[in-house]
Protein backbone atom coordinates (compact mmCIF):
# COMPACT_ATOMS: atom_id res chain seq x y z
CA UNK A 1 0.00 0.00 0.00
CA UNK A 2 1.30 3.45 -0.83
CA UNK A 3 0.98 5.88 2.09
CA UNK A 4 0.83 9.63 1.67
CA UNK A 5 4.02 11.46 2.59
CA UNK A 6 5.62 8.44 4.25
CA UNK A 7 9.08 9.91 3.82
CA UNK A 8 8.09 12.74 6.12
CA UNK A 9 7.19 10.44 8.99
CA UNK A 10 9.47 8.74 11.45
CA UNK A 11 9.89 5.08 10.53
CA UNK A 12 8.25 2.61 12.85
CA UNK A 13 6.35 5.16 14.96
CA UNK A 14 2.58 5.05 14.97
CA UNK A 15 0.43 8.02 15.92
CA UNK A 16 -1.26 6.93 19.15
CA UNK A 17 -4.75 7.50 20.44
CA UNK A 18 -5.45 6.13 23.92
CA UNK A 19 -8.84 4.99 24.95
CA UNK A 20 -9.35 4.32 28.62
CA UNK A 21 -12.40 2.15 29.19
CA UNK A 22 -13.41 1.70 32.80
CA UNK A 23 -15.84 -0.93 33.91
CA UNK A 24 -17.57 0.05 37.20
CA UNK A 25 -15.09 2.55 38.66
CA UNK A 26 -11.82 4.27 37.52
CA UNK A 27 -9.29 5.93 39.83
CA UNK A 28 -8.43 8.79 37.37
CA UNK A 29 -11.98 10.18 37.05
CA UNK A 30 -13.71 12.54 39.48
CA UNK A 31 -16.46 11.52 41.86
CA UNK A 32 -19.26 12.71 39.60
CA UNK A 33 -18.16 10.26 36.95
CA UNK A 34 -17.71 7.20 39.13
CA UNK A 35 -21.29 5.99 38.58
CA UNK A 36 -20.81 5.76 34.81
CA UNK A 37 -20.40 2.07 33.84
CA UNK A 38 -18.20 2.85 30.80
CA UNK A 39 -15.95 5.87 30.38
CA UNK A 40 -13.56 6.55 27.50
CA UNK A 41 -10.46 8.73 27.93
CA UNK A 42 -8.33 10.18 25.13
CA UNK A 43 -4.73 10.71 26.14
CA UNK A 44 -3.67 12.07 22.69
CA UNK A 45 -5.85 14.94 21.45
CA UNK A 46 -4.28 14.93 17.92
CA UNK A 47 -6.53 12.15 16.63
CA UNK A 48 -6.02 12.76 12.88
CA UNK A 49 -5.49 9.99 10.34
CA UNK A 50 -3.12 11.00 7.52
CA UNK A 51 -2.28 7.60 6.11
CA UNK A 52 -0.37 6.09 9.05
CA UNK A 53 -2.31 3.55 11.15
CA UNK A 54 -3.62 4.95 14.45
CA UNK A 55 -3.08 3.00 17.66
CA UNK A 56 -6.05 2.68 20.01
CA UNK A 57 -6.09 0.91 23.34
CA UNK A 58 -8.56 0.28 26.15
CA UNK A 59 -7.81 -0.65 29.74
CA UNK A 60 -10.16 -2.50 32.06
CA UNK A 61 -10.33 -2.57 35.80
CA UNK A 62 -11.66 -6.10 35.68
CA UNK A 63 -10.02 -8.65 33.35
CA UNK A 64 -11.80 -9.44 30.08
CA UNK A 65 -10.46 -12.85 29.21
CA UNK A 66 -12.88 -13.55 26.36
CA UNK A 67 -12.01 -11.08 23.61
CA UNK A 68 -15.17 -11.83 21.71
CA UNK A 69 -16.91 -9.68 24.33
CA UNK A 70 -14.92 -6.62 23.11
CA UNK A 71 -16.30 -4.82 20.09
CA UNK A 72 -14.46 -1.89 18.53
CA UNK A 73 -16.99 0.29 16.75
CA UNK A 74 -14.89 2.18 14.25
CA UNK A 75 -17.19 3.75 11.65
CA UNK A 76 -15.49 3.59 8.22
CA UNK A 77 -12.20 2.45 9.72
CA UNK A 78 -10.87 -1.09 9.54
CA UNK A 79 -8.62 -3.05 11.88
CA UNK A 80 -5.22 -3.39 10.29
CA UNK A 81 -3.80 -5.30 13.25
CA UNK A 82 -5.14 -6.57 16.55
CA UNK A 83 -2.33 -6.81 19.07
CA UNK A 84 -2.02 -10.17 20.82
CA UNK A 85 -2.55 -10.15 24.58
CA UNK A 86 0.46 -10.56 26.83
CA UNK A 87 0.83 -12.40 30.10
CA UNK A 88 1.53 -9.08 31.77
CA UNK A 89 -1.85 -7.47 31.00
CA UNK A 90 -3.89 -10.57 31.96
CA UNK A 91 -6.92 -9.27 30.06
CA UNK A 92 -6.78 -5.75 31.51
CA UNK A 93 -6.20 -4.07 28.12
CA UNK A 94 -6.90 -4.39 24.40
CA UNK A 95 -4.98 -2.73 21.53
CA UNK A 96 -5.82 -2.27 17.85
CA UNK A 97 -4.34 -0.38 14.89
CA UNK A 98 -6.93 1.20 12.60
CA UNK A 99 -6.78 2.58 9.07
CA UNK A 100 -9.26 4.27 6.72
CA UNK A 101 -9.47 3.35 3.04
CA UNK A 102 -12.90 4.86 2.36
CA UNK A 103 -13.78 8.43 3.35
CA UNK A 104 -16.61 8.81 5.84
CA UNK A 105 -19.80 10.47 4.66
CA UNK A 106 -19.44 13.42 7.02
CA UNK A 107 -17.03 16.09 5.76
CA UNK A 108 -15.53 18.39 8.39
CA UNK A 109 -13.67 20.92 6.22
CA UNK A 110 -11.17 21.05 3.40
CA UNK A 111 -9.62 22.80 0.43
CA UNK A 112 -9.21 21.92 -3.24
CA UNK A 113 -6.29 19.57 -2.52
CA UNK A 114 -6.92 18.40 1.09
CA UNK A 115 -10.29 17.22 2.38
CA UNK A 116 -10.98 16.62 6.06
CA UNK A 117 -13.56 14.07 7.16
CA UNK A 118 -14.77 13.11 10.65
CA UNK A 119 -15.49 9.64 11.99
CA UNK A 120 -15.90 8.13 15.46
CA UNK A 121 -14.47 5.26 17.49
CA UNK A 122 -15.95 3.65 20.58
CA UNK A 123 -15.67 0.40 22.52
CA UNK A 124 -18.42 -1.92 23.68
CA UNK A 125 -18.05 -4.74 26.21
CA UNK A 126 -21.13 -6.89 26.53
CA UNK A 127 -23.92 -4.34 26.90
CA UNK A 128 -21.74 -1.53 28.17
CA UNK A 129 -21.07 1.22 25.57
CA UNK A 130 -18.37 3.87 25.90
CA UNK A 131 -18.76 7.40 24.67
CA UNK A 132 -17.64 8.10 21.08
CA UNK A 133 -14.31 9.72 20.30
CA UNK A 134 -14.02 11.88 17.19
CA UNK A 135 -11.32 10.95 14.66
CA UNK A 136 -10.41 13.20 11.74
CA UNK A 137 -9.31 11.75 8.40
CA UNK A 138 -7.36 13.90 5.96
CA UNK A 139 -7.33 12.88 2.33
CA UNK A 140 -4.66 14.49 0.15
CA UNK A 141 -5.94 14.67 -3.41
CA UNK A 142 -4.07 12.06 -5.48
CA UNK A 143 -1.18 13.15 -7.71
CA UNK A 144 -1.22 12.08 -11.34
CA UNK A 145 2.19 10.43 -11.56
CA UNK A 146 2.12 9.11 -15.13
CA UNK A 147 -0.10 8.61 -18.12
CA UNK A 148 0.22 5.77 -20.65
CA UNK A 149 -1.66 6.03 -23.96
CA UNK A 150 -1.60 2.97 -26.24
CA UNK A 151 1.60 1.76 -24.59
CA UNK A 152 3.43 5.10 -24.87
CA UNK A 153 4.28 6.79 -21.59
CA UNK A 154 3.52 10.47 -21.04
CA UNK A 155 4.88 12.69 -18.28
CA UNK A 156 2.13 15.12 -17.26
CA UNK A 157 3.18 18.69 -16.67
CA UNK A 158 1.67 20.95 -14.06
CA UNK A 159 -0.83 22.42 -16.48
CA UNK A 160 -1.16 20.15 -19.51
CA UNK A 161 -1.64 16.59 -20.80
CA UNK A 162 -0.97 15.30 -24.29
CA UNK A 163 -2.47 12.43 -26.31
CA UNK A 164 -1.00 11.34 -29.65
CA UNK A 165 -2.79 8.33 -31.14
CA UNK A 166 -2.98 6.52 -34.47
CA UNK A 167 -5.75 7.66 -36.76
CA UNK A 168 -8.79 5.41 -36.64
CA UNK A 169 -7.31 3.03 -34.06
CA UNK A 170 -8.54 2.16 -30.53
CA UNK A 171 -7.35 4.18 -27.55
CA UNK A 172 -6.29 2.67 -24.22
CA UNK A 173 -5.34 5.27 -21.60
CA UNK A 174 -4.25 4.52 -18.03
CA UNK A 175 -3.73 7.20 -15.38
CA UNK A 176 -1.45 6.23 -12.48
CA UNK A 177 -1.73 8.04 -9.15
CA UNK A 178 0.45 8.52 -6.11
CA UNK A 179 -0.66 9.93 -2.73
CA UNK A 180 -3.89 8.01 -3.21
CA UNK A 181 -4.84 7.62 0.44
CA UNK A 182 -8.53 6.84 0.30
CA UNK A 183 -10.40 4.77 -2.27
CA UNK A 184 -12.53 7.66 -3.45
CA UNK A 185 -14.67 7.65 -6.57
CA UNK A 186 -12.01 8.91 -8.96
CA UNK A 187 -13.25 9.91 -12.37
CA UNK A 188 -12.06 11.82 -15.43
CA UNK A 189 -14.18 14.66 -16.74
CA UNK A 190 -13.27 14.64 -20.43
CA UNK A 191 -13.47 17.50 -22.92
CA UNK A 192 -16.67 17.61 -24.92
CA UNK A 193 -14.94 16.33 -28.06
CA UNK A 194 -14.10 12.96 -26.40
CA UNK A 195 -17.02 10.58 -25.86
CA UNK A 196 -17.90 6.89 -25.46
CA UNK A 197 -15.28 5.94 -22.90
CA UNK A 198 -15.34 2.69 -20.93
CA UNK A 199 -13.98 3.13 -17.39
CA UNK A 200 -12.16 0.68 -15.13
CA UNK A 201 -10.11 1.02 -11.95
CA UNK A 202 -7.18 -1.15 -10.84
CA UNK A 203 -6.96 -0.67 -7.08
CA UNK A 204 -3.72 -2.66 -6.76
CA UNK A 205 -1.86 -0.52 -9.31
CA UNK A 206 -3.70 2.69 -8.41
CA UNK A 207 -4.62 3.12 -12.07
CA UNK A 208 -7.69 4.62 -13.63
CA UNK A 209 -8.22 3.07 -17.08
CA UNK A 210 -10.28 4.26 -20.04
CA UNK A 211 -10.90 2.56 -23.37
CA UNK A 212 -12.27 4.26 -26.47
CA UNK A 213 -13.43 2.31 -29.53
CA UNK A 214 -11.53 4.39 -32.07
CA UNK A 215 -9.78 7.66 -32.68
CA UNK A 216 -10.81 10.01 -35.50
CA UNK A 217 -9.62 8.68 -38.84
CA UNK A 218 -8.40 11.98 -40.26
CA UNK A 219 -6.12 14.79 -39.15
CA UNK A 220 -7.30 15.80 -35.69
CA UNK A 221 -5.87 18.45 -33.38
CA UNK A 222 -8.08 19.66 -30.53
CA UNK A 223 -7.50 21.37 -27.18
CA UNK A 224 -9.87 21.33 -24.22
CA UNK A 225 -10.09 21.14 -20.40
CA UNK A 226 -9.75 17.79 -18.64
CA UNK A 227 -10.19 17.32 -14.89
CA UNK A 228 -9.92 14.56 -12.33
CA UNK A 229 -12.53 14.42 -9.57
CA UNK A 230 -12.42 12.27 -6.43
CA UNK A 231 -16.21 12.22 -6.17
CA UNK A 232 -16.33 14.27 -2.96
CA UNK A 233 -15.69 17.78 -4.15
CA UNK A 234 -11.96 17.85 -4.84
CA UNK A 235 -10.74 18.16 -8.42
CA UNK A 236 -7.70 19.06 -10.46
CA UNK A 237 -7.71 20.44 -13.99
CA UNK A 238 -5.34 20.38 -16.96
CA UNK A 239 -5.46 21.39 -20.57
CA UNK A 240 -5.55 18.34 -22.85
CA UNK A 241 -4.15 18.43 -26.37
CA UNK A 242 -5.43 15.54 -28.45
CA UNK A 243 -3.75 14.81 -31.79
CA UNK A 244 -3.85 11.97 -34.29
CA UNK A 245 -1.05 10.79 -36.57
CA UNK A 246 -0.27 8.00 -39.00
CA UNK A 247 2.74 5.69 -38.80
CA UNK A 248 3.71 6.14 -42.44
CA UNK A 249 5.64 9.37 -42.74
CA UNK A 250 6.68 9.50 -39.08
CA UNK A 251 10.28 10.53 -38.37
CA UNK A 252 12.62 8.72 -35.99
CA UNK A 253 15.56 10.64 -34.52
CA UNK A 254 18.66 9.20 -32.90
CA UNK A 255 19.92 11.92 -30.55
CA UNK A 256 22.35 11.90 -27.66
CA UNK A 257 20.97 9.52 -25.03
CA UNK A 258 17.49 9.18 -26.54
CA UNK A 259 15.35 8.14 -29.48
CA UNK A 260 12.53 10.49 -30.50
CA UNK A 261 9.56 9.90 -32.77
CA UNK A 262 7.81 12.76 -34.59
CA UNK A 263 4.61 12.71 -36.60
CA UNK A 264 4.76 13.62 -40.26
CA UNK A 265 3.54 17.09 -39.23
CA UNK A 266 6.51 17.46 -36.88
CA UNK A 267 5.03 17.14 -33.37
CA UNK A 268 6.53 14.80 -30.79
CA UNK A 269 4.81 11.44 -30.48
CA UNK A 270 7.24 9.68 -28.17
CA UNK A 271 10.76 9.72 -26.78
CA UNK A 272 12.72 7.04 -24.95
CA UNK A 273 16.11 6.77 -23.34
CA UNK A 274 18.75 5.16 -25.54
CA UNK A 275 21.69 3.45 -23.89
CA UNK A 276 23.52 2.98 -27.19
CA UNK A 277 26.49 5.11 -28.14
CA UNK A 278 26.55 8.10 -30.47
CA UNK A 279 27.52 5.78 -33.36
CA UNK A 280 24.13 4.08 -33.39
CA UNK A 281 22.89 2.89 -36.79
CA UNK A 282 19.18 2.92 -37.49
CA UNK A 283 17.06 0.68 -39.73
CA UNK A 284 13.32 0.98 -40.19
CA UNK A 285 10.36 -0.69 -41.80
CA UNK A 286 6.67 -0.13 -41.21
CA UNK A 287 6.39 -2.25 -38.07
CA UNK A 288 9.80 -2.23 -36.42
CA UNK A 289 12.74 0.03 -35.66
CA UNK A 290 16.21 -1.52 -35.45
CA UNK A 291 18.96 0.19 -33.45
CA UNK A 292 22.49 -1.06 -33.89
CA UNK A 293 25.42 -0.12 -31.68
CA UNK A 294 28.23 -0.93 -34.08
CA UNK A 295 30.98 -0.65 -31.47
CA UNK A 296 29.30 -2.68 -28.73
CA UNK A 297 27.81 -5.16 -31.21
CA UNK A 298 24.26 -4.97 -29.90
CA UNK A 299 21.02 -4.82 -31.89
CA UNK A 300 17.67 -3.76 -30.46
CA UNK A 301 14.40 -4.38 -32.28
CA UNK A 302 11.38 -2.39 -31.09
CA UNK A 303 7.84 -1.96 -32.36
CA UNK A 304 7.24 1.38 -34.04
CA UNK A 305 3.72 1.60 -32.61
CA UNK A 306 4.71 1.66 -28.91
CA UNK A 307 8.51 1.13 -28.69
CA UNK A 308 8.10 -2.24 -26.96
CA UNK A 309 11.25 -4.30 -27.40
CA UNK A 310 11.10 -7.66 -29.15
CA UNK A 311 12.91 -9.69 -26.50
CA UNK A 312 13.09 -12.81 -28.68
CA UNK A 313 14.98 -11.12 -31.49
CA UNK A 314 18.76 -11.62 -31.42
CA UNK A 315 21.35 -11.13 -34.17
CA UNK A 316 24.70 -12.91 -34.03
CA UNK A 317 26.79 -9.75 -33.95
CA UNK A 318 30.26 -10.70 -32.82
CA UNK A 319 32.16 -8.06 -34.79
CA UNK A 320 31.88 -4.27 -35.15
CA UNK A 321 29.06 -3.30 -37.53
CA UNK A 322 29.87 -0.56 -40.05
CA UNK A 323 26.74 -0.68 -42.20
CA UNK A 324 23.16 -1.81 -41.67
CA UNK A 325 20.08 -1.92 -43.90
CA UNK A 326 16.47 -2.97 -43.37
CA UNK A 327 14.06 -3.51 -46.25
CA UNK A 328 10.50 -4.78 -46.31
CA UNK A 329 11.85 -8.34 -46.67
CA UNK A 330 15.33 -8.65 -45.17
CA UNK A 331 17.92 -7.28 -42.79
CA UNK A 332 21.51 -6.80 -43.93
CA UNK A 333 24.63 -5.94 -41.98
CA UNK A 334 28.30 -5.48 -42.80
CA UNK A 335 30.59 -6.63 -40.01
CA UNK A 336 34.30 -6.15 -39.86
CA UNK A 337 35.97 -9.56 -39.58
CA UNK A 338 38.53 -9.12 -36.81
CA UNK A 339 40.20 -12.44 -37.61
CA UNK A 340 41.19 -11.38 -41.14
CA UNK A 341 42.64 -7.93 -41.71
CA UNK A 342 40.65 -5.56 -43.95
CA UNK A 343 37.77 -7.90 -44.65
CA UNK A 344 34.02 -7.69 -44.18
CA UNK A 345 31.21 -10.16 -43.63
CA UNK A 346 27.92 -9.25 -45.31
CA UNK A 347 25.00 -11.25 -44.02
CA UNK A 348 21.29 -11.40 -44.74
CA UNK A 349 18.79 -12.18 -41.98
CA UNK A 350 15.17 -13.15 -41.76
CA UNK A 351 13.11 -10.08 -40.94
CA UNK A 352 10.99 -11.96 -38.42
CA UNK A 353 13.33 -14.35 -36.65
CA UNK A 354 16.76 -12.80 -37.11
CA UNK A 355 18.13 -16.12 -38.42
CA UNK A 356 21.03 -15.85 -40.86
CA UNK A 357 19.96 -16.99 -44.30
CA UNK A 358 22.04 -19.58 -46.12
CA UNK A 359 22.73 -17.29 -49.07
CA UNK A 360 24.73 -14.73 -47.08
CA UNK A 361 27.84 -13.57 -48.88
CA UNK A 362 31.38 -14.85 -48.37
CA UNK A 363 34.08 -12.52 -47.06
CA UNK A 364 34.59 -9.31 -48.97
CA UNK A 365 38.05 -7.74 -49.02
CA UNK A 366 38.07 -4.20 -47.64
CA UNK A 367 35.62 -2.23 -45.53
CA UNK A 368 31.94 -1.80 -46.43
CA UNK A 369 30.70 1.53 -45.06
CA UNK A 370 27.28 1.91 -46.67
CA UNK A 371 24.55 -0.30 -48.19
CA UNK A 372 21.06 0.25 -49.59
CA UNK A 373 18.38 -2.24 -50.58
CA UNK A 374 17.56 -2.45 -54.26
CA UNK A 375 13.78 -2.57 -53.97
CA UNK A 376 13.46 -3.25 -57.70
CA UNK A 377 15.01 -6.69 -57.19
CA UNK A 378 13.92 -9.47 -54.87
CA UNK A 379 16.64 -9.52 -52.23
CA UNK A 380 18.67 -6.94 -54.13
CA UNK A 381 21.35 -4.92 -52.34
CA UNK A 382 23.83 -2.21 -53.33
CA UNK A 383 26.95 -1.66 -51.24
CA UNK A 384 30.17 0.33 -51.58
CA UNK A 385 33.65 -0.87 -50.66
CA UNK A 386 35.79 2.04 -49.44
CA UNK A 387 39.11 0.25 -49.93
CA UNK A 388 38.48 -1.35 -53.30
CA UNK A 389 36.73 1.84 -54.56
CA UNK A 390 33.92 -0.28 -55.96
CA UNK A 391 30.15 -0.45 -56.03
CA UNK A 392 28.57 -3.91 -55.82
CA UNK A 393 25.10 -5.20 -56.66
CA UNK A 394 23.89 -8.33 -54.87
CA UNK A 395 21.08 -10.40 -56.37
CA UNK A 396 19.62 -13.49 -54.66
CA UNK A 397 22.52 -13.71 -52.25
CA UNK A 398 25.27 -13.51 -54.88
CA UNK A 399 27.36 -10.63 -56.25
CA UNK A 400 25.77 -9.86 -59.62
CA UNK A 401 27.67 -6.71 -60.58
CA UNK A 402 31.05 -5.24 -59.57
CA UNK A 403 31.61 -1.63 -60.67
CA UNK A 404 34.90 0.28 -60.54
CA UNK A 405 34.30 3.83 -59.34
CA UNK A 406 36.08 7.00 -60.41
CA UNK A 407 36.19 7.85 -56.72
CA UNK A 408 38.66 7.43 -53.86
CA UNK A 409 37.34 5.95 -50.59
CA UNK A 410 33.59 6.00 -51.23
CA UNK A 411 31.69 6.06 -47.95
CA UNK A 412 28.01 6.90 -48.62
CA UNK A 413 25.31 5.45 -50.85
CA UNK A 414 21.71 6.40 -51.67
CA UNK A 415 19.36 4.60 -54.08
CA UNK A 416 16.52 6.08 -56.12
CA UNK A 417 14.20 3.17 -56.90
CA UNK A 418 12.03 5.23 -59.26
CA UNK A 419 14.96 6.18 -61.52
CA UNK A 420 17.01 3.04 -60.66
CA UNK A 421 19.95 5.32 -59.89
CA UNK A 422 22.72 5.08 -57.29
CA UNK A 423 24.23 8.19 -55.75
CA UNK A 424 27.70 7.38 -54.34
CA UNK A 425 29.88 9.84 -52.39
CA UNK A 426 33.19 10.30 -50.68
CA UNK A 427 33.95 13.48 -48.77
CA UNK A 428 34.22 15.78 -51.81
CA UNK A 429 32.56 14.11 -54.84
CA UNK A 430 29.23 12.51 -55.70
CA UNK A 431 28.82 10.04 -58.61
CA UNK A 432 25.58 8.95 -60.25
CA UNK A 433 25.52 5.27 -61.40
CA UNK A 434 22.64 3.79 -63.38
CA UNK A 435 21.26 0.25 -63.14
CA UNK A 436 23.72 -0.99 -65.78
CA UNK A 437 26.71 0.18 -63.76
CA UNK A 438 27.49 3.19 -65.96
CA UNK A 439 28.45 6.56 -64.54
CA UNK A 440 25.96 9.15 -65.81
CA UNK A 441 26.86 12.20 -63.72
CA UNK A 442 29.41 13.69 -61.34
CA UNK A 443 29.24 16.60 -58.87
CA UNK A 444 32.40 18.05 -57.27
CA UNK A 445 33.29 20.79 -54.82
CA UNK A 446 31.93 19.51 -51.49
CA UNK A 447 33.70 19.96 -48.16
CA UNK A 448 32.47 16.82 -46.40
CA UNK A 449 29.40 14.93 -47.61
CA UNK A 450 27.87 13.60 -44.38
CA UNK A 451 24.51 12.27 -45.63
CA UNK A 452 22.60 11.38 -48.80
CA UNK A 453 18.90 10.66 -49.33
CA UNK A 454 17.45 9.97 -52.80
CA UNK A 455 14.15 9.16 -54.49
CA UNK A 456 11.60 10.41 -57.01
CA UNK A 457 14.35 11.79 -59.25
CA UNK A 458 16.11 13.98 -56.68
CA UNK A 459 18.94 13.63 -54.15
CA UNK A 460 19.32 15.61 -50.94
CA UNK A 461 22.87 16.15 -49.68
CA UNK A 462 24.20 17.38 -46.32
CA UNK A 463 27.71 18.90 -46.31
CA UNK A 464 28.82 19.15 -42.67
CA UNK A 465 32.04 21.03 -43.51
CA UNK A 466 30.52 23.80 -45.62
CA UNK A 467 27.32 23.61 -43.47
CA UNK A 468 25.07 23.44 -46.53
CA UNK A 469 22.14 21.26 -47.63
CA UNK A 470 21.63 20.75 -51.38
CA UNK A 471 18.88 19.37 -53.56
CA UNK A 472 20.01 17.96 -56.95
CA UNK A 473 18.00 16.58 -59.87
CA UNK A 474 18.66 13.23 -61.52
CA UNK A 475 19.05 14.84 -64.94
CA UNK A 476 22.75 15.66 -64.44
CA UNK A 477 24.58 14.28 -67.47
CA UNK A 478 28.06 15.68 -67.06
CA UNK A 479 30.61 16.65 -64.50
CA UNK A 480 29.82 19.92 -62.75
CA UNK A 481 30.46 21.79 -59.53
CA UNK A 482 28.13 21.86 -56.56
CA UNK A 483 27.86 25.61 -57.20
CA UNK A 484 26.29 25.07 -60.63
CA UNK A 485 22.59 24.76 -59.79
CA UNK A 486 19.61 24.59 -62.09
CA UNK A 487 16.39 26.50 -61.46
CA UNK A 488 14.84 23.53 -59.64
CA UNK A 489 17.88 22.89 -57.44
CA UNK A 490 19.03 24.82 -54.39
CA UNK A 491 21.51 25.06 -51.54
CA UNK A 492 20.74 26.32 -48.04
CA UNK A 493 23.05 27.27 -45.16
CA UNK A 494 22.78 25.63 -41.74
CA UNK A 495 24.71 25.62 -38.47
CA UNK A 496 26.01 22.05 -38.80
CA UNK A 497 23.83 19.71 -40.90
CA UNK A 498 24.74 16.06 -40.39
CA UNK A 499 21.81 14.03 -41.76
CA UNK A 500 19.00 14.26 -44.33
CA UNK A 501 15.99 12.00 -44.83
CA UNK A 502 13.68 12.44 -47.81
CA UNK A 503 9.88 12.58 -47.46
CA UNK A 504 8.15 10.92 -50.41
CA UNK A 505 5.01 12.54 -51.80
CA UNK A 506 3.49 14.40 -54.70
CA UNK A 507 6.05 17.12 -54.02
CA UNK A 508 9.19 15.73 -52.33
CA UNK A 509 10.46 17.36 -49.15
CA UNK A 510 13.23 16.54 -46.68
CA UNK A 511 14.03 16.46 -42.98
CA UNK A 512 17.39 17.94 -41.98
CA UNK A 513 19.18 17.17 -38.68
CA UNK A 514 21.41 19.98 -37.41
CA UNK A 515 23.40 18.85 -34.39
CA UNK A 516 24.92 22.29 -34.02
CA UNK A 517 21.65 23.69 -32.67
CA UNK A 518 19.93 20.43 -31.60
CA UNK A 519 17.17 20.81 -34.17
CA UNK A 520 15.48 18.93 -37.00
CA UNK A 521 13.73 20.90 -39.75
CA UNK A 522 11.41 19.95 -42.59
CA UNK A 523 12.10 21.82 -45.83
CA UNK A 524 10.10 21.76 -49.06
CA UNK A 525 11.44 21.35 -52.60
CA UNK A 526 12.29 25.07 -52.72
CA UNK A 527 14.35 24.95 -49.52
CA UNK A 528 11.71 26.71 -47.42
CA UNK A 529 11.32 25.54 -43.84
CA UNK A 530 7.82 24.26 -43.07
CA UNK A 531 8.34 22.64 -39.66
CA UNK A 532 10.93 22.72 -36.87
CA UNK A 533 11.48 20.59 -33.78
CA UNK A 534 13.91 21.37 -30.94
CA UNK A 535 14.48 20.09 -27.40
CA UNK A 536 17.25 17.51 -27.91
CA UNK A 537 21.02 17.25 -28.00
CA UNK A 538 23.08 16.24 -31.03
CA UNK A 539 20.54 14.66 -33.40
CA UNK A 540 22.73 12.66 -35.79
CA UNK A 541 20.49 9.90 -37.15
CA UNK A 542 17.11 10.45 -38.77
CA UNK A 543 14.93 8.01 -40.68
CA UNK A 544 11.48 8.28 -42.28
CA UNK A 545 8.99 5.43 -41.96
CA UNK A 546 8.05 4.97 -45.61
CA UNK A 547 5.39 2.39 -44.79
CA UNK A 548 7.12 -0.52 -46.53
Amino acid sequence: MRWCNMNKLINGVYLSLALCLVLSRCTNVNDSQQDEPVKIHVNNKDSTYIGVPLKFWATFKEPVKDRSRINWERGYGSILRHAAPTDADSGLSDTVYLEWRTPPKQKASGSNNILRYVDSVSVQVDNEQSEKVAVYIENIFPTLDSLVVNGLGRVPTKDSLFFAVHRGGPIHASFHFTDLLLETNLDIIWPSFITSAKKDYNSDLKELIYDFPEAPSGVYDRVGPISISDGSGASREWVLRFRTFKETGSLWIGAQGEVIKLSEEGFEVYRAKNDFGDGVLMGLNNNFLYLVDGALKRIKKVRTIDYEQDSDFRLSTFNPVHAFEVSSQFIWDAQQDLSIRNSTKIRRYSLNTGNILSDSLPLVAGRVMSMRANTNLNGGLWFVNSEQNKLFLVREGKIDMEIDLDLESPKLLAYDAEKELCWVANENIILMINKNGSQVGKITGFGNVSSLSAGQGVCWVADSYENIVYKFNHSITKERSSEELTSTEFKKDYEHPVAVSMVFGDVPSCWVADDGIGTVMLINDKGEETSRFTGMTAPRQISINKGE
